[in-house]
């Protein structure tokens, strides 16, 4: 019975004593604060017809999907500039992007949309802040440049 008391001492000593690590050493990862590319997109509505398994398969239903618009893009990292060149009939007062980096986090600043939702992207330039887990902070501007 001593032996049970004292080893239930010691591991309740070991839990108080050890305390997990939940921290990790972010700055292991260096800095990262960099756009690789910049991804725009549109929303299309598009028709479907009910799998086999429905009930009625003959129905067609409508739904919303992504199509990514084809672009160049112009990347700058000395400058921390992204200028995406699109052709001329795209509206950009309807256009979402997505970022493809290797950061922490993006944040738009100021007025600067939302990257992944439809917005006006028609005044820019746009800036970003991108945040490295280094904890290295470096500010973007992108540019939307349509071609004539």
């Amino acid at each position: 019975m001593k032996k049970v008391i004292l080893y239930g001492f010691l591991m309740a000593l070991g839990f108080i004593a050890c305390e997990p690590r939940v921290d990790m050493d972010m700055s292991q990862w260096g800095d990262t604060a960099y756009i690789d590319d910049v991804l725009p997109f549109v929303l299309e509505e598009d028709e479907h017809t009910l799998a086999e398994w429905y009930v009625d398969s003959t129905t067609t239903t409508t739904g919303i999907r992504r199509v990514w618009i084809t672009h160049e893009i112009t990347i700058d990292s000395l400058a921390a500039e992204a200028t995406i060149s699109l052709a001329g009939d795209i509206d950009l007062t309807k256009v979402g992007i997505a970022f493809k980096h290797q950061c922490q986090t993006v944040a738009p600043m100021g007025n600067s949309p939302k990257a992944g939702y439809i917005n006006d992207f028609s005044n820019g330039p746009f800036k970003y802040q991108l945040r490295s887990a280094d904890g290295t902070v470096r500010d973007w501007t992108v540019i939307f440049d349509p071609e004539n």
